[in-house]
């Protein structure tokens, strides 16, 4: 086997989630050897495609190939052998290439101190100096990318052709060993940008569910391409059109408003242009429906996964007060509660429900729903970590085995659940 490094994006337990359920789902062997909150380090088999991979993740920042691993306590002298050009072009270098461009990135993934990051960071400077002047005495010209900080964004490596005019060279701190790696893949962050902007009917009132989360979120779900997903509060079409580029081919969107649904067509038939798509070899179902009837709709017990962000609460543009929560907090659990007995009927017995749950935030603390309408609807909660080891990442879940996805400045944060019919 060999060893691959994976850079998780800000939301890094979701994006460790992620790439567990995928390698489950793609039946890919491996072991966990190194988790941090920016880099997690795990062994593959040899034939692995970080393209391949990469293009379908949605929460994994940058992908690669671990070269070596040094300890400083050893000799401060293994780590710049790595900087030396016969070890760079046997395992950095692109072939036939006149100009090299590289840059070098930082990650934590798992260091026993942070003292290790910062003396990798002191000496960063250092490090892009020597690999620029052993190249130099070896006849190759060269350049690096300066930063501030320790990491080079994906953005950054893209743009600057280092993968394919150089290199990026990563140097992971776990433990109170370094791992040296070499980037293979970034995320297609265009990509994503173009769906996020381009698409053509948007609805910012209503909010808008980032299409990289879309993605982690049907990822999460381990559906097949196969196999049958439901929205049944599609909104604009973001997880709809997200489970149509991950190749699933029985897709059904529902919502109680017209306007989304007409809106979800909308941006499909500008997906399914835009990206060159055979719409006949997909079987896309969209209706207006009550959530609370769709079971009367539908059938029951034939769909594998259902994912979905229902309605979080009226919009709030300023801190919410305890009453204007409190108000949401019941709208909310009483749809949330309904909407579970409809779900618990649709989705088959084997299946899983990826669902989002609204966390307000007030000036004093932050206010969830009650989590008991999950048993009393007939569902459990499933750990999305379960798969990695848990006494370094204990502290990566909440208490109810959630994962939040809420930033500083949101008044409505994101609590997400995975959980399977009993």
């Amino acid at each position: 086997m060999n060893r691959y490094f994976f850079i998780l994006g800000r939301y890094y337990s979701l994006s460790l989630a992620e790439i567990l359920s995928q390698l489950k789902k793609e039946k890919i062997e491996f072991l966990i050897e190194e988790i941090g909150p920016e880099a997690v380090i795990i062994n593959l088999p040899e034939i692995f495609d970080t393209g391949y991979f990469m293009d379908r993740l949605g929460g994994t920042v940058k992908m690669g190939r671990i070269i070596s691993q040094l300890s400083l306590d050893e000799d401060r002298a293994a780590l710049y052998s790595c900087f030396e050009s016969d070890f760079l072009t046997k395992y950095f270098i692109p072939e036939k290439t006149k100009k090299i461009h590289f840059g070098i990135s930082i990650y934590d993934a798992g260091a026993k101190s942070n003292k290790l990051i910062k003396l990798l960071e002191n000496h960063l400077s250092d490090f892009n100096n020597n690999i620029k002047e052993n190249l130099k005495i070896n006849g190759f010209k060269s350049g690096y990318l300066r930063l501030k900080g320790r990491k080079l964004s994906s953005v950054a490596v893209y743009k600057n052709r280092l993968l394919d005019r150089g290199f990026e060279m990563c140097l992971h701190a776990a433990g109170d060993n370094i791992y040296v790696g070499r980037t293979e893949k970034v995320q297609d962050y265009s990509s994503y940008a173009y769906r996020d902007i381009k698409r053509p009917a948007l609805d910012k009132k209503a909010g808008i569910l980032p299409v990289k989360l879309a993605r982690t979120l049907i990822n999460l779900s381990g559906i097949g391409a196969e196999e049958r997903l439901l929205d049944p509060f599609c909104g604009s079409g973001t997880i709809l059109m997200e489970a149509v580029l991950s190749g699933i081919k029985n897709i059904t969107g529902s919502d109680i408003s017209e306007y989304a649904i007409n809106s979800s067509r909308q941006n499909l038939d500008w997906l399914f242009k835009s990206y060159s798509l055979d719409k006949k070899s997909f079987q896309i179902t969209l209706r207006t429906s009550d959530v609370r009837l769709l079971d009367k709709q539908l059938k029951g017990d034939v769909f594998d996964a259902l994912v979905t962000e229902p309605f979080l609460g009226p919009p709030l543009l300023k801190r919410p007060a305890d009453a204007v929560i409190k108000k949401s907090v019941n709208i909310v659990t009483s749809l949330y509660h309904d909407s579970f007995s409809v779900f618990r009927k649709l989705l088959k017995k084997e299946g899983r429900l990826v669902i989002v749950f609204p966390v307000y935030h007030s000036a004093d603390e932050d206010i969830f729903i009650d989590a008991s309408i999950i048993a009393a609807g007939g569902f459990r909660i499933i750990n999305p970590l379960s798969e990695a080891s848990i006494g370094k990442i204990k502290s990566w879940l909440t208490k109810r085995q959630s994962v939040l996805y809420t930033s500083p400045g949101q008044f409505i944060g994101r609590e997400i659940y995975l959980l399977q019919p009993v």
